[in-house]
C-alpha cells in the first residue's frame, strides 16, 4: 500500500527520520509501536545522540536539533538558523528573528519542545553536579 503525504506531513517524517536514524518507513513503524502500546522499545535515538525539537513561536514553527552531550541546539531553518551554545541561546534567537520588539529572554528548557514526545526540553535536561554535591546527596540519602 502507497501512502501519499502532503508537504507538512512529509517535512514532519523526514524530520522523525532523521531524528532517529531510520527512513520514513521505520517512522511509521516506530509510530504505530507506540500507539499500539508495544512493549517492544523502539531505537532511542539515531548513533549520533541528537534529538529533534521545535518551538512554536508567533505562528512560526521552528525546527531543531538537540545535542545532549554538549547541550547545544541547532535550529535547522528559518531565519534564526545556526548553532547555539544553549537552548536559551538559541530561544533567545528566535525571539529576535520573529519579533524584534520584545525583549529577546526565554528559558530554553521551557521554550522547546521534543518532537518524539511532546515534553518540554526539560525532560532531557543533565543536572550537573560536583563530586562534593554528588558526595553531599549520597550521605543525606543512606543516613549519613
Amino acid at each position: 500500500m502507497d501512502v501519499r503525504l502532503g508537504a507538512e506531513a512529509s517535512m514532519k517524517v523526514s524530520l522523525l527520520a532523521r531524528a532517529w536514524g531510520v527512513d520514513a518507513e521505520g517512522v511509521v513503524l516506530r509510530l504505530l509501536e507506540h500507539f499500539e502500546g508495544s512493549d517492544e522499545q523502539a531505537p532511542a535515538g539515531p548513533a549520533t545522540g541528537l534529538v529533534a525539537v521545535h518551538a512554536l513561536y508567533s505562528g512560526h514553527k521552528v525546527p531543531g536539533e538537540y545535542d545532549p552531550e554538549s547541550q547545544s541546539l541547532v535550529i535547522l531553518s528559518g531565519p534564526a538558523q545556526g548553532r547555539y551554545k544553549t537552548p536559551s541561546g538559541a530561544a533567545t534567537a528566535v525571539l529576535q528573528a520573529y519579533n524584534p520588539e520584545v525583549a529577546p529572554h526565554r528559558n530554553g528548557w521551557s521554550f522547546w519542545v521534543v518532537d518524539a514526545t511532546g515534553a518540554r526540553l526539560q525532560s532531557l535536561r543533565r543536572v550537573r553536579t560536583t563530586a562534593a554535591e554528588s558526595e553531599e546527596r549520597e550521605k543525606n540519602e543512606h543516613g549519613g
